[in-house]
C-alpha cells in the first residue's frame, strides 16, 4: 500500500489566467505539512517520483508538488524558456502556501532546469518561500547555454531544443566530425525535421542584450535574496558555470552566508542530484566519492523548515579533490589561502613557471574538419596528435600541485580571418602518457566577443590580440611524476558550431575558409594557463 495520498493534474492558477498542472503527493493522514515544490519542463509522472526517490521527503513529513511549467502539456500557455519562470514560480509558491494541507512553508528542489527556476523564483521574493536547493542550475548564459564563450552550442540546440519540441535528436556519436549537414543554423529545425520556435528566439539574440540580461542575475538580485540556499555541482557538470556563477553571487552579496551550503563532487550533470559514481572514463574516485545527497538535502530542509529540525552544522563548502580522492571542507569557495599560479606557454611545447624566450606556434584550422568533442575524464592522446592542436605540458612534477578553484587561459594570438574561435582544455598527463581531460567541456572564446559579449567586433587579419578563455573550475591534485597538460585549438564539434572564419553571420553562413592561427608566447606575449592552487599541506 502506498505511503502517500496522490492528487493528479491539480490546476494551479497564475496571475495571467494560465493554469499549470501539478501532481501532489501528501503524507497519509490528517495534518498540515511543509511543502517542497519541483517545477519541470520534462515529466512529473509517478515514475519520476520513484526515480528521484521523492518518497523520502514524504516519509519525513513533507508534501511534494511536482509541477509542469508553462507550455508543457497539460499545463497551459506557451513555453517561454526561463523568462516566465520567476513570476510563475512566485504564483505557484503562494498558491501552495494557501492550501489547507500546507503549514505555509515552501521549499524548492530539483536539478538543471529545475534548479534554475528556483533562483528565478527566489529573485521575486515570494513571502512563503523558505529555502531553495538548486542542483546544477544554468545561469551563465554566454559561458554555458546556449553560448559557450560566445560560440553557439549546436549539441544543446539540436538535442535539448528538439526534445522540448517532442522529437528528440542525437548526433550519431561523440566523434561526429562534420557540421555541414546542419548549416545554415537558422534552418536547423527544418534540416532535423522538427519545429523549434525557441531556436529562432535564441538565434535572434547572439549578444548579451536585454533578452539575456532579464534572466542573468546581477549583484542587486543576489543582495535581495535572504533565504537559505543549498547548491550542488560537479567537476564534470555541463552546467558548472551557472552553478558557480550563482555561488559567487552568494559569496559576494549575501548578508548571511552562514545559511548557504555548497557541495562539488567528481560528478557529471545528473549524478550531482542522484549521488555520484565511483569512476568516470579513465578516472577512479573511490567509494568515498559518493555522498548521501538526498539525506544532506533532508537535513538541510529539517534545519530550516521544521521547528524541531536538526541543528547540526555541516561544512559550508565540501569539495572533492580528484587525484588524491579526498573531500576538503572549507568556510568558503574558492578556499581561503588559495592563490593563482601561472604556467607559461613556451618553446618545445612546454609549460613553465616563468616566461621563456619569445616564440610562436601555428596551425591551420579547417571548419570542415573540426576537432571532435570527447567527454570529461577521457584519454585525449589521439586528439593531441592532430596537426590543428597545439599541446603543451609541464615537466614531470617533483611535488604534487593541488588546484581548487577557477581555471583560465590567457593567449596572445593572430588569425588571417576576421573572426575565429580559440578552444582550450586542461589535462592530467600520467607517467604512461594518458592525457585525461579534467572537465566535461572545454573553454571557448569566439574572437568577435573578445572584448565583451554585448558587442561583436571583427578581428583585423594578422594583428596580435589577446583572448581570455574561461575553463571550468577544477578540484584536482596533479601527483608527483604526472604532468600538467594544456591544449589550444579552434573547434570542438558538436559541442559548439565550428566558426566559419569568414566573419559573416554565423546564423546564415554556409561558406567556410581555412584559417592560419598563431599563438605567441614569451616575455613579450605571456600566454599562460592560470590555476587556483592551494598548499598541499592544507588540502
Amino acid at each position: 500500500m502506498a505511503d502517500y495520498v496522490l492528487q493528479q493534474d491539480v490546476r494551479i492558477n497564475l496571475r495571467d489566467g494560465i493554469a499549470l498542472s501539478a501532481n501532489i503527493w501528501l503524507p497519509k493522514g490528517q495534518g498540515v505539512w511543509p511543502a517542497i515544490l519541483l517545477r519541470t519542463p520534462y515529466s512529473n509522472d509517478p515514475s519520476e517520483y520513484e526515480r528521484l526517490n521523492l518518497q523520502a521527503y514524504v516519509d519525513e513529513g513533507y508534501a511534494i508538488i511536482y509541477q509542469l511549467v508553462r507550455g508543457v502539456a497539460p499545463s497551459e500557455g506557451a513555453f517561454g524558456f526561463f523568462h516566465c519562470e520567476g513570476k510563475d514560480g512566485y504564483d505557484s509558491i503562494e498558491w501552495i502556501a494557501a492550501q489547507d494541507w500546507c503549514n505555509g512553508k515552501v521549499a524548492m528542489d530539483g536539478g538543471s532546469y529545475l534548479g534554475t527556476v528556483q533562483w528565478l523564483a527566489a529573485r521575486e521574493q515570494p513571502p512563503h518561500l523558505t529555502c531553495i536547493m538548486p542542483s546544477v542550475p544554468a545561469g551563465d548564459y554566454f559561458n554555458e547555454i546556449p553560448y559557450k564563450g560566445g560560440a553557439f552550442g549546436i549539441d544543446w540546440a539540436a538535442s535539448w531544443l528538439s526534445a522540448q519540441a517532442g522529437q528528440p535528436f542525437e548526433f550519431e556519436d561523440d566523434n561526429a566530425t562534420s557540421f555541414e549537414p546542419y548549416r545554415p543554423l537558422n534552418r536547423l529545425g527544418e534540416k532535423l525535421g522538427v519545429d523549434m520556435p525557441l531556436l529562432d528566439k535564441v538565434l535572434a539574440h547572439p549578444t548579451f542584450d536585454d533578452y539575456w540580461q532579464q534572466i542573468q542575475f546581477t549583484d542587486e538580485d543576489f543582495s535581495k535574496i535572504t533565504i537559505p540556499v543549498f547548491t550542488i555541482t560537479g567537476w564534470f557538470d555541463g552546467d558548472q558555470a551557472g552553478s558557480l556563477y550563482y555561488w559567487r553571487g552568494i559569496e559576494q552579496n549575501f548578508a548571511d552566508k552562514a545559511r548557504t551550503q555548497l557541495v562539488i563532487g567528481p560528478w557529471m550533470h545528473g549524478e550531482c542530484y542522484l549521488g555520484g559514481v565511483i569512476d568516470l572514463e579513465q578516472m577512479q574516485f573511490g567509494d568515498d566519492s559518493i555522498l548521501p545527497i538526498q539525506k544532506l538535502r533532508i537535513d538541510f530542509l529539517n534545519k530550516y523548515m521544521t521547528a524541531d529540525g536538526a541543528q547540526s552544522s555541516p561544512p559550508r563548502v565540501n569539495a572533492f579533490i580528484m587525484g588524491m580522492n579526498e573531500w576538503r571542507s572549507d568556510v568558503c569557495y574558492p578556499p581561503q589561502g588559495s592563490s593563482e599560479t601561472d604556467f607559461y606557454l613556451s618553446s618545445a611545447a612546454a609549460l613553465q613557471l616563468t616566461p621563456g624566450h619569445d616564440g610562436i606556434d601555428q596551425y591551420l584550422y579547417d571548419p570542415a574538419n573540426p576537432v571532435p568533442y570527447f567527454p570529461g575524464a577521457a584519454d585525449h592522446q589521439g586528439l593531441l596528435a592532430r596537426d590543428d592542436v597545439l599541446a603543451f605540458a609541464s615537466a614531470p612534477l617533483d611535488t604534487a600541485v593541488t588546484a581548487l578553484g577557477p581555471v583560465a587561459v590567457s593567449l596572445f594570438v593572430t588569425t588571417d580571418g576576421t573572426d575565429t574561435d580559440f578552444v582550450a582544455k586542461l589535462y592530467d598527463i600520467d607517467p604512461h602518457g594518458r592525457a585525461v581531460n579534467l572537465s566535461h567541456i572545454p573553454g571557448v572564446i569566439r574572437a568577435r566577443y573578445r572584448n565583451g559579449y554585448d558587442r561583436a567586433e571583427p578581428v583585423t587579419p594578422g594583428e596580435v590580440f589577446a583572448v581570455q578563455i574561461k575553463l571550468p573550475d577544477i578540484g584536482h591534485c596533479f601527483l608527483p611524476g604526472h604532468r600538467i597538460g594544456l591544449d589550444v585549438t579552434s573547434s570542438c564539434f558538436p559541442l559548439v558550431d565550428p566558426n566559419t572564419n569568414t566573419g559573416g553571420d554565423f546564423r546564415t553562413d554556409t561558406e567556410t575558409r581555412i584559417a592560419q592561427q598563431s599563438v605567441l608566447y614569451g616575455a613579450g606575449h605571456p600566454s599562460r594557463l592560470t590555476l587556483t592552487t592551494i598548499d598541499n599541506a592544507q588540502s
